[in-house]
């Protein structure tokens, strides 16, 4: 299993889990049923990816990993919500995207597609989160920058705003606060971390 197929199993595991809890207030019950499922669709979706050879070896310690990662990241969530704090989730794997917009670029208009896929969107204490769930290496500061022409220097802050405007672009009468930013979910501690601009 390498880094990326680590990635894409953590994600299909917690879009099957989550996705029957869409648009109601999570609770703890929500939660802990979700653990429950955890196991079974673990085995699902690496039946779906055809992963073989999970009974022993790295493979094997690999997965025992996503599980722990995944019951960690469930019982973080239980944790907030026993702070009373509020989360409905809005979307799973959403694909986000604009009709072509113009673009003035040297002189010309250039058409452009703005197209991007969405790990989760919920709404948290009545402020909207566009979540991006990282597997890999992460920092805070890769997502912190003073000034927009430090974007090329920092790829997640620009898929960041890029999903931010297509929120935006597609939700654009909506009252309540955007926020976009990551869940690092290779820590023992799952606190969203918000994209900041300046």
């Amino acid at each position: 299993l390498d880094q990326m197929t680590i990635g894409l199993l953590i994600h299909d595991v917690l879009k099957k889990i989550y996705s029957p809890y869409l648009n109601k207030i999570l609770t703890i019950n929500n939660l802990l049923s979700m653990q429950k499922k955890m196991l079974s669709e673990i085995k699902t979706s690496l039946i779906d990816s055809n992963i073989q050879e999970i009974q022993r070896g790295k493979n094997l310690l690999i997965i025992k990993a996503v599980e722990r990662i995944i019951k960690n990241f469930l019982l973080f969530e239980i944790k907030d919500i026993k702070r009373g704090n509020q989360i409905i989730i809005k979307s799973l794997d959403s694909p986000a995207y604009t009709p072509p917009t113009p673009l003035n670029m040297s002189n010309k208009n250039i058409k452009v597609n703005l197209r991007g896929v969405i790990d989760r969107i919920d709404l948290y204490n009545n402020t909207y989160r566009i979540i991006d769930y990282k597997t890999g290496y992460f920092e805070p500061r890769e997502i912190q920058c003073m000034d927009l022409s430090e974007l090329k220097t920092k790829p997640k802050i620009l898929q960041l705003l890029l999903y931010a405007i297509l929120f935006h672009k597609n939700h654009h009468n909506t009252q309540a606060p955007i926020t976009a930013g990551i869940i690092h979910l290779r820590t023992n501690n799952f606190t969203f971390h918000p994209c900041s601009v300046n």
